[in-house]
C-alpha cells in the first residue's frame, strides 16, 4: 500500500493520509478512503481501489473525506 500511496502522492503533487481501509469481496478488492495533507482549512479526500494482489485499479477523487463504505450484496 505504502507503494500505491507514493504513486499516488507523486501524481497528484498532494500528500495524502489513508483513513478508512475496507474490503469488498463481491468485486475482489481492497478499499482505502484518505484525507488531503496539504490543506488544513479544507476536508476533501477520495478512495482508491486495489486488487488483493497489490495494483491500483481506480483512484477517485472526492469533495469530502470518506470515513467508511458500504458494499451491496
Amino acid at each position: 500500500m505504502e507503494r500505491i500511496v507514493n504513486e499516488v502522492e507523486g501524481d497528484k503533487g498532494k500528500s495524502i493520509q489513508m483513513i478508512s481501509p475496507g474490503i469488498d469481496e463481491k468485486s475482489v478488492s481492497y478499499r482505502a478512503g484518505y484525507v488531503n495533507s496539504n490543506d488544513s482549512n479544507t476536508l476533501n479526500g477520495g478512495m482508491l481501489i486495489v486488487s488483493f494482489e497489490g495494483e491500483l485499479i481506480k483512484h477517485i477523487e472526492l469533495p469530502f473525506v470518506p470515513t467508511y463504505f458500504l458494499t451491496q450484496e
